[in-house]
C-alpha cells in the first residue's frame, strides 16, 4: 500500500512542478537544477512502480497457489468422502444379509423341533393304529411369508429418487413373481437375488398401475438363506409405505 502511496506522490510533485515551472518561468542558471529535480522524481517513481508492479504479481501468484492448494484439498476430501460412502453402503449390505441369514437359521431350527414333536406324534398314532383307537396327525407347514425391511432410505438431490428394501422368505420361490405397491407413485423397480451372478428375468413384471410395480426372475431361486434386493425408483421422498406380494 505505501508503494502506491509514494508513487501517486512522486507523480503529483511532477505534476505540480511542471505547473509551476508554466506559469512561472526560471532564470536560465536554475535550468539545471530544474531538470536534475525532474529526472530524479521521474525515475523514483518509475522505480517506484516497478516495485509495486513486481509485489503485486508476486502477491498474485501466492495467491495462486494457495487457491490450487485448496481445490486440491477440497477434491480429495471428495474423494475420500466418496469411499467412505461407498464402504458404508457394503457394510450396511452385508449386515443385512447376515441379519437375515441368522434370522432363517433360528426359524429353521424351530422347524427342525416342529419335526421332531411331528415325528414323536406320529409314532405315538402308530402304536394306537394297532388298537381300535385311530388318530390321524396332520403335518405342520409354516404359511409363506416374505418379510421386507428397509436397506437404505430414498438417496439422491434430485429425482428419481432410489429406495433400497431387503426382502426373504421362509420357502423356496421360483419363477420370482413379486409385486411392488407403495402410497407413492412408482416409476421403476427391479431386484436381484444377492450373491447371485447371471440372472434371467422372466417375461412376467411392468407397470400395473402407478403405485404398482412387477418384478419377475425366472433364474436363480429365491431360497431362505439368500435375500432378495429390490430398488425402487420415484419422483417423491420419502418414498412410503411399500409392501410385496410374491403372485
Amino acid at each position: 500500500m505505501w508503494l502506491a502511496i509514494c508513487s501517486s506522490l512522486f507523480q503529483l510533485i511532477l505534476a505540480a512542478g511542471g505547473i509551476y515551472v508554466s506559469l512561472k518561468p526560471q532564470k536560465s542558471e536554475h535550468h539545471y537544477w530544474w531538470i536534475a529535480g525532474f529526472v530524479i522524481v521521474g525515475i523514483a517513481g518509475v522505480i517506484l512502480t516497478a516495485l509495486q508492479t513486481y509485489s503485486t504479481d508476486q502477491k498474485e501468484q501466492a495467491l495462486q497457489i494457495t487457491i490450487g492448494g485448496a481445490r486440491d484439498d477440497a477434491r480429495s476430501a471428495r474423494d475420500e468422502s466418496k469411499a467412505a460412502g461407498d464402504e458404508m453402503d457394503k457394510m450396511r449390505v452385508d449386515l443385512a444379509i447376515e441379519s437375515a441369514r441368522r434370522e432363517q437359521a433360528q426359524k429353521d431350527m424351530a422347524l427342525l423341533v416342529q419335526k421332531a414333536g411331528v415325528e414323536t406324534r406320529t409314532g405315538v398314532a402308530e402304536d394306537f393304529r394297532k388298537s381300535p383307537i385311530k388318530i390321524d396327525v396332520a403335518p405342520i407347514k409354516e404359511p409363506f411369508k416374505v418379510t421386507g425391511n428397509l436397506l437404505q432410505a430414498a438417496t439422491g438431490d434430485h429425482p428419481p429418487y432410489e429406495t433400497k428394501f431387503i426382502l426373504t422368505v421362509n420357502q423356496m420361490v421360483t419363477p420370482i413373481r413379486l409385486l411392488v405397491h407403495c402410497e407413492s407413485e412408482i416409476l421403476q423397480a427391479n431386484g436381484s437375488v444377492a450373491g447371485a451372478g447371471v440372472q434371467l428375468s422372466g417375461g412376467w413384471g411392468g407397470r400395473f398401475s402407478p403405485n404398482q410395480f412387477g418384478i419377475g426372475i425366472s433364474s436363480p431361486a429365491w431360497i431362505p438363506t439368500t435375500p432378495l434386493i429390490v430398488t425402487v425408483k420415484s419422483n417423491q421422498k420419502p418414498l412410503g409405505t411399500c409392501t410385496f406380494t410374491q403372485q
